[in-house]
């Protein structure tokens, strides 16, 4: 009896260890649908270069306003391309369209961030979770979008920003960066906090991992990662415009800032797309070399 079980359970093993799809150590899951990523950051990156180039072109409201506000503080007699007049006209309604159609898009990219993090995680939606406390998770990220805001406000001033005037663009500028880089993190991940419990520990750890050390270890944390460090590197570089001698309107604060944040969110991610598509390649060519020969049947 013995014998017979060893004998029939011996082709069974056989034949799950080769027809299973072995996993070389190492290797990082995928984490995020490559394809479904690719096409939404498409989109994104469109509407965003929209929000830059368009958005504050609108008539809705620019015509009452623009007795209100005061004029751009650097001088409009050297000339420019007309395509940049409604641009430069009034720096703070520019500023306060492109803070307006970051919100939209931020919004709706933070949304498929989360998916996509549960997406990276294995978690199912809990169709059981009440609107209370959807409602809950939507209002701690915004809130606390804006208390970085808020601290990126001071920042700003402590790098440069004019202390005594230009407050509002300054400020809308510090949400700008806020929506572009912690926004989407915050919906996904959930705010930080010191409570001592296993879960706020590890968000923690991760928040630290991801922004403080800079060390994405799978596609989703890429795609949170890049993005943010884009936007900021992209703000912090456009400020040197600026202190050019070249008295042009667009040197105006905060518009070079406000354009170099959106645009080096849009490059990042970007680099995302393109780091993990070379990495899902590579892992791809890795499980294929470690994968054993499979034994042909003996005749």
């Amino acid at each position: 009896m013995s014998f017979n079980r060893k004998k029939n359970r011996h082709p069974t093993a056989q034949k799950t260890s080769s027809t299973s799809k072995p996993t070389s150590r190492g290797l990082e899951p995928t984490g995020l649908p490559l394809l479904q990523y690719s096409s939404l950051l498409g989109t994104c990156t469109l509407l965003m270069g929209f929000n830059i180039l368009f958005l504050p072109r609108t008539s809705l409201v620019i015509s009452p306003l623009t007795s209100l506000l005061p004029p751009p503080s650097s001088s409009l007699d050297k000339p420019q391309h007309p395509f940049l007049d409604p641009l430069t006209a009034n720096p703070i309604l520019t500023t306060a369209w492109w803070t307006i159609g970051a919100v939209i898009i931020c919004g709706w990219w933070a949304g498929w961030m989360k998916h996509w993090y549960k997406f990276s995680r294995a978690i199912k939606d809990d169709v059981s979770l009440t609107p209370e406390i959807k409602l809950r998770a939507h209002t701690d990220a915004w809130l606390s979008t804006i208390a970085v805001s808020v601290a990126l406000y001071v920042l700003l001033i402590l790098f440069g920003a004019p202390i005594i005037s230009h407050h509002a663009q300054t400020y809308l500028l510090a949400l700008l960066v806020a929506l572009l880089t912690v926004l989407a993190p915050l919906y996904a991940l959930g705010r930080p906090n010191f409570e001592s419990d296993p879960d706020s520990m590890i968000r923690r750890l991760t928040w630290f991992r991801l922004f403080a050390e800079l060390s994405p270890r799978n596609h989703w944390e890429r795609a949170a990662v890049y993005p943010a460090v884009g936007s900021v590197l992209g703000c912090w570089v456009s400020a040197i415009p600026i202190a050019l001698d070249w008295d042009r309107p667009w040197q105006a604060w905060p518009l070079t800032c406000a354009v170099g944040a959106m645009t080096g969110f849009m490059f990042g991610g970007l680099a995302s797309l393109a780091t993990n598509v070379v990495v899902s390649l590579a892992n791809e060519e890795m499980g294929q070399t470690a994968a054993p020969p499979v034994e042909k049947k003996r005749s």
